[in-house]
């Protein structure tokens, strides 16, 4: 059955987050679970707690350093598992103490980071301490009702978003029946360790409650904490399942046809995904990106339309030339003669229905290049052409 949740697991990460980008998180959050309830149940030696202990802030550091929610939601955990610790065992000094030292490795692991804000005068964290006020003067204006129904839709759009990608109204059926159907199923069926099921129920609250002040749109990757949750639900209900009964057997073998078409979803997607990698007709990748720039003259100019606004200080083929052509590559806007301009040969739309729904997109053959120029070279996955 552990088996079957590290191969689903793997399954829905690939297609959400192409190549498994990020998916690190939920890892670290299993090891930061698994860590405390050693530390809690306290089986162990002193010695061996006081390892616990360390690699716990260590994690935590870990999981602070990779993603925004991560940022907001661990510290809130970290905090929490902390208190009920101590208040387990304030009679012991000694193991009142551990709950500190984990503190203080995850502010050594966290040093550069420190070291940084203090040279850009806590520039970072200011913007952070704002976020968090403009994101609160907006939750406002929201009822505890709505901040609820926000919530609880977070949750939910799991369904479309991960495990039956598509955004017609039977997608929305079936994965809103899905993810009651789990959460129902392993509540209620439940026979588990309670430390680690209360630990991450406790941390997919936190997470909740914090999403339910975001005004913006949940976009997959604000999601990583709870991404695995219909998962190990899943797993839950069915390691408790007397399949001797009827009634559990029927259970069991709707949920396991609905873990099925969910892998047939996202097989379609992945293969559609790994098709334009590794196809024929294929989209334009980071070597090809270096190849090309390694065949253009010293200090060439690249012209792309999309060269303003954040990709000015961001774009990838400045980083690129940077770190690793180092040929003095220029960048600009508008095409003028002399300048070099990389066209793709297939061009992307993600998410065509405008739910939010990655990685839905289509590919489709770009149109042929309409400026007057000269072909430069060719590469299977683009056309770089010389602008006369």
């Amino acid at each position: 059955m552990q088996v079957f949740g590290i191969v689903y697991y793997s399954l829905i990460s690939f297609s959400v987050l192409f190549n498994g980008i990020l998916a690190q998180s939920p890892f670290f959050l299993i090891g930061f679970t698994l860590l405390y309830k050693y530390q809690l149940e306290a089986k162990i030696s002193n010695f061996l707690q006081g390892v616990c202990w360390f690699t716990y802030g260590l994690v935590l550091a870990i999981l602070v350093s990779l993603h925004s929610t991560t940022l907001f939601v661990m510290p809130i955990v970290f905090g929490a598992s902390c208190i009920f610790y101590i208040y387990k065992n304030f009679r012991d000094l000694k193991k009142i103490l551990y709950p500190a030292l984990s503190l203080l490795v995850a502010n050594i692991a966290l040093f550069p980071y420190w070291r940084g804000e203090i040279s850009r005068n806590f520039l970072n964290s200011k913007r952070i301490v704002q976020t968090v006020l403009n994101s609160g003067q907006k939750a406002s204006d929201y009822s505890p009702l709505e901040k609820l129904g926000r919530g609880i839709f977070n949750y939910l759009e799991l369904g479309r978003q991960a495990y039956f990608i598509g955004g017609s109204s039977f997608y929305t059926i079936l994965s809103f029946s899905f993810l009651v159907f789990v959460l129902g199923f392993a509540i209620f069926k439940f026979k588990g360790n309670r430390i680690i099921f209360s630990f991450l129920i406790f941390t997919w609250f936190v997470y909740l409650g914090i999403a339910s002040n975001y005004t913006g749109a949940y976009l997959t990757y604000y999601k990583l904490i709870i991404l695995f949750a219909p998962i190990i639900l899943t797993i839950i209900g069915l390691e408790a399942c007397n399949l001797s009964e009827t009634k559990n057997r029927i259970l069991a073998i709707a949920l396991t046809i609905l873990i099925g078409f969910s892998c047939f979803s996202n097989l379609i997607h992945n293969s559609q995904y790994l098709s334009t990698k590794y196809g024929s007709l294929k989209m334009l990748s980071t070597d090809d990106a270096i190849a090309i720039l390694a065949q253009l003259p010293e200090r060439s100019t690249i012209c792309d339309p999309r060269y303003r606004g954040r990709r000015v200080r961001h774009h990838p083929y400045k980083y690129l030339d940077k770190y690793i052509v180092k040929k003095g590559i220029q960048l600009a806007e508008l095409c003028q003669p002399g300048n070099y301009h990389i066209y793709p040969k297939i061009a992307f739309k993600f998410d065509p229905s405008g739910e939010n729904l990655a990685p839905v997109f289509a590919a489709y053959k770009t149109q042929p290049f309409e400026q007057k120029s000269s072909l430069f070279m060719e590469i299977p996955s683009a056309y770089v052409y010389r602008i006369d």
